[in-house]
């Protein structure tokens, strides 16, 4: 990312620990998202910015079993577990 982009690693770390605390994932499973998004886009596009834009906006919360999520919701409105 920090070639394409032209930036220092420092400052793709930054917007990869960015784009990770606005999906509420830890960083390693936001650069997880991210590669893999970029692995399945190698090969069919060529590698720019727009390509990265791409990839970084794969980063996405990760999806809890139907029970978990329920289970969160009620957390969520009541401040504990059911």
């Amino acid at each position: 990312m920090a070639v394409v982009r032209g930036i220092d690693e420092r400052t793709a770390e930054k917007m990869l620990l960015d784009v990770a605390n606005e999906a509420g994932v830890p960083l390693r499973t936001a650069s997880d998202q991210f590669l893999t998004s970029l692995q399945s886009r190698i090969g069919r596009e060529d590698l720019t910015s727009d390509t990265l834009d791409r990839a970084l906006e794969a980063v996405a919360p990760a999806q809890l079993p139907h029970h978990d999520r329920l289970r969160h919701v009620q957390r969520s409105s009541t401040g504990r577990a059911a």
